[in-house]
C-alpha cells in the first residue's frame, strides 16, 4: 500500500514544518487532557476532496479523536455548511487546524463557542 504510506510521509512532513517542536503557547495554556469537540465549516461555495486526509492528520495528532464527516468527497458545499465534527484532545486540534486542509479556499474551522475560527 505505497499510497498510504506516501500520504503519511506527506502529512508528517506537513506537520513537521508547522508546528516542528509543537506549540509552546498551548502546551502551556491548555491541560493535556482537556477534551474538545469543533466544527469544520465551509468558508466558500465549493466541491468537497480529501476529507480521509484531513481525518488522518487528526489521527495522527490524537489517536482517539473522533472525526464524523458531515459531507463525502465530490459533494459541492455552500458557504457555512458544516463539513465535518470533531471531538478529542484540545491540543491535537490546534495542530490539525494547521495542518494540510482538503481546500485552503473552502475549509474552515470552528470551535463549540465560535470563539476560535480560522
Amino acid at each position: 500500500m505505497q499510497y498510504i504510506s506516501d500520504i503519511d510521509r506527506i502529512i508528517i512532513n506537513a506537520l513537521k514544518e508547522d508546528i516542528p517542536s509543537g506549540d509552546i503557547t498551548t502546551d502551556n495554556i491548555i491541560d493535556e487532557t482537556s477534551e474538545s469537540e469543533a466544527v469544520l465549516i465551509s468558508k466558500d461555495e465549493g466541491v468537497i476532496a480529501g476529507l480521509d486526509v484531513a481525518k488522518k492528520v487528526f489521527l495522527m495528532l490524537d489517536d482517539k479523536v473522533v472525526f464524523e464527516k458531515m459531507v463525502e468527497d465530490g459533494q459541492a458545499v455552500k458557504r457555512g455548511d458544516i463539513i465535518a465534527k470533531i471531538k478529542g484532545n484540545t491540543r491535537a486540534f490546534k495542530g490539525g487546524k494547521n495542518g494540510p486542509k482538503p481546500s485552503s479556499k473552502t475549509f474552515g474551522y470552528c470551535n463549540e463557542d465560535k470563539a476560535a475560527c480560522g
